[in-house]
């Protein structure tokens, strides 16, 4: 899971702020990162009702508004892509890849800027990887970097 996602048992937001989108791009999502999202947006309000007057309480809706104002952002701008209606035989959005890079294989998500998980291989689509991996099928070989990567297999 996201970063994006999780809170410290504190209860302070441990949130991964996602880059920018730049100015009119669609943000891309699929429909579980999407469903999070909301459901973000959902507990966050609900927690904000239940909130006193204490000091801390203050503290906290400062945090849930900021954090809020974010979300609400994002969602707005949400294009949810099923990656199960994608072609099978490219890489499009929301792909799985398998590559052999220098030997070694590698696997790679191809996912939106709000579900980006490093640790499970979950990638931007907007990142230079994925970009380089965009339309491509099974065989190919593409330069990325230094390297050459080998794609071995796609799956969604």
């Amino acid at each position: 899971m996201s970063k994006a996602f999780t809170t410290d048992s504190d209860d302070e937001e441990n949130t991964f702020d996602a880059p920018a989108l730049p100015p009119g791009t669609r943000n891309y999502i699929t429909p579980a990162g999407a469903a999070r999202l909301r459901e973000e947006v959902d507990r966050l309000n609900e927690e904000r009702k239940h909130l006193g007057t204490s000091v801390e309480g203050k503290g906290r809706a400062q945090t849930i508004e900021r954090r809020l104002r974010q979300l609400i952002d994002r969602v707005e701008a949400l294009e949810v892509i099923d990656p199960a209606t994608q072609p099978k035989d490219r890489i499009l959005f929301g792909a799985t890849v398998k590559v052999l890079d220098d030997g070694k294989e590698a696997e790679w998500r191809i996912v939106g800027l709000d579900e980006i998980d490093l640790d499970r291989g979950w990638i931007s689509w907007m990142s230079p990887l994925a970009l380089a991996l965009i339309d491509k099928h099974v065989g190919d070989v593409i330069p990325f970097l230094d390297r050459r990567l080998t794609i071995l297999k796609i799956s969604y």
